[in-house]
């Protein structure tokens, strides 16, 4: 039986976990990713415009990005032979790999550096959002089919 919880929020009444807290996940917003995107100024408006809303409603806030080795060994299989042509991108400490203007973090706001698609995949992002008490993980962000989706299908099951 469903019935909503606080903050208007559908919970399940059988659920052994509690309604938690909403949280924004923001991953790959990095210029070298950003400047290959389709559409990358609607993508940065609107990103722009959740995590504003997120700052004004005080969600927690996770900013994930990928930072590559400048030797590459760290590249995943599918990127390599693409990366090796068009050129390394999002190394670590290079200003491609910062956040566009507008969507850097701010003090109390979490960065986190993955090492593959999934913002969860050896990373301390469970761990994280348990200690909040996560309940709902809005994700946004670059390489929808990949990073984003990643993380999304991560995120349901790890409930």
């Amino acid at each position: 039986m469903r019935s909503l919880g606080k903050r208007g929020i559908k919970k399940d009444s059988d659920s052994q976990r509690p309604n938690g807290i909403p949280v924004l996940v923001i991953i790959d917003l990095q210029k070298d990713f950003v400047d290959l995107a389709w559409k990358k100024s609607i993508v940065v408006k609107n990103c722009k415009l959740l995590l504003a809303e997120a700052r004004r409603s005080r969600i927690p806030v996770f900013h994930v990005r990928r930072n590559y080795r400048l030797d590459g060994l760290d590249v995943e299989l599918p990127r390599l032979r693409r990366f090796s042509i068009e050129g390394w991108r999002a190394i670590g400490g290079s200003k491609g790999s910062e956040p566009p203007k507008g969507l850097e973090e701010i003090d109390g706001e979490i960065v986190i550096i993955k090492q593959r698609w999934s913002a969860f995949f050896q990373t301390e992002l469970d761990m994280l959002l348990r200690r909040l008490g996560a309940g709902t993980v809005v994700i946004t962000g670059l390489q929808t089919p990949n990073c984003v989706r990643a993380t999304a299908y991560d995120a349901v099951a790890l409930d």
